[in-house]
Order: structure tokens, then C-alpha cells, then sequence
């Protein structure tokens, strides 16, 4: 994999999206993007977008992960099932009452193993945290910090930004759970104040957002 200047008028790519249709389709994006810059994924995987990104200083890839949903309130439930599909782990399952299953038959046998080693090998295995833990870990003890950074050097940005889209954004209690530096929401303000009164349509309730 490579990053590549784009524009409207120049770039690496003859388009912009790859559109799968199976987990085939989701694997061979993730092993090599083909210059295209979004993936939407099959029916049948948590997110709704998936994109790379490289920070620009430490050159490290950035996996980014869109969950979109429709409806203007968001129950405890409904968030936690929109965090959970924009985590690798979870990626291919499917609800089952207060649970998940696995999504893997009989023609992707061990699908949620190969996600996840196609994603190490694209992102390392080396964990990201945050400045403030470097801080707490160094006042408690400074040579076994060193231990840490000697066996397994951490990364400077996250491996994941998983991202929440709705428009009832004003619940961000339901995410200090999850405050690791990966985990965001796409407030629908932001949205209205760039779309105007486009903004409505968004909105509309259909069947999916690719």
C-alpha cells in the first residue's frame, strides 16, 4: 500500500469507491486498496465506510471506520450495537437478542481471523495510548516504562477512528465508556451548517446508505 496526491483532476485512482459484494470482495480491498479510496462494504459487515488514512508525521495508517444511523433517537442498546459493528472484532456478526453471533458460513470458514490478521498486517500489532497514560506510567515507575518502549514500541496515532454518524448526537455519555482516542461522533450540526437545507434529505429512512 501506498499514498498518493489526489485531486479531481489527478490521482492514482480511475474512482473513488469500491462497492463489495461478498467478504471476498472486503479481503481483497484490505490486502490492496487498487488506488481506490472507500470501501462500502458487503450487507453483511458492521460499517457502513471504510477508508484508510496516514498521518502525515509518523507515516502510520489509520483505519477509519463510518457507522451511519437513521433514526433521531438512539437507545443504550442501539449505540452500543453502532460501536460494536465499527470494531474489527465484530465486524461480521449479526445480532442475536442481547448478543452477537458470527457471521461465517460454510464459504468463509474463519472469516473473523482472517479480518483481523489481514488488519495487523496492514497496521502492526503495536498499540496506541494516549499522552496523559505515558505520563501516569512514568510517575509510577520509570524502568519498567522503559521495559514497555524497549519490547514493544507504541504507536503515536490509533490503529482505529470508529466513527458514530446520527442525527441524535447529543448523548456523548453514552461514549466516555469508550474513550480510548479512536472513538468519535459526527454531529449532525456540523452537518446541517455544511449542507444548509440539504440537510433534510439526509435524513429521509432508506435501506441503506450506499
Amino acid at each position: 500500500m501506498k499514498s498518493c496526491p489526489v485531486s479531481w483532476t489527478s490521482g492514482s485512482s480511475d474512482r473513488l469507491g469500491f462497492v463489495a459484494k461478498s467478504p471476498t470482495d472486503v479481503l481483497t480491498f484490505l490486502n490492496d486498496p487498487a488506488g481506490k479510496c472507500f470501501l462500502f462494504p458487503d450487507t453483511h459487515m458492521g460499517p457502513d465506510l471504510l477508508c484508510f488514512l496516514q498521518d502525515e508525521e509518523t507515516k502510520e495508517l489509520i483505519l477509519l471506520m463510518l457507522q451511519a444511523k437513521i433514526p433521531e433517537f438512539l437507545g443504550a442498546q442501539a449505540w452500543r450495537f453502532a460501536l460494536e459493528s465499527v470494531t474489527p472484532q465484530f465486524f461480521y456478526t449479526v445480532k442475536a437478542k442481547d448478543d452477537r453471533v458470527e457471521y461465517a458460513p460454510s464459504t468463509y470458514p474463519g472469516l473473523s481471523n482472517e479480518i483481523m490478521d489481514v488488519l495487523e498486517s496492514m497496521l502492526g500489532n503495536a498499540e496506541y495510548k494516549p499522552l496523559i497514560d505515558e505520563y501516569r506510567n512514568k510517575l509510577r515507575s520509570s524502568g519498567a516504562l522503559d521495559g514497555i518502549f524497549a519490547t514493544k514500541p507504541l504507536r503515536k496515532t490509533p490503529k482505529y477512528l470508529r466513527i458514530v454518524a446520527a442525527p441524535d448526537d447529543k448523548q456523548e455519555k453514552r461514549l466516555k465508556a469508550e474513550i480510548k482516542g479512536d472513538v468519535g461522533v459526527l454531529r449532525w450540526k456540523v452537518i446541517e451548517d455544511f449542507f444548509g437545507s440539504m440537510a433534510d434529505a439526509l435524513t429521509v429512512k432508506v435501506p441503506s446508505v450506499h
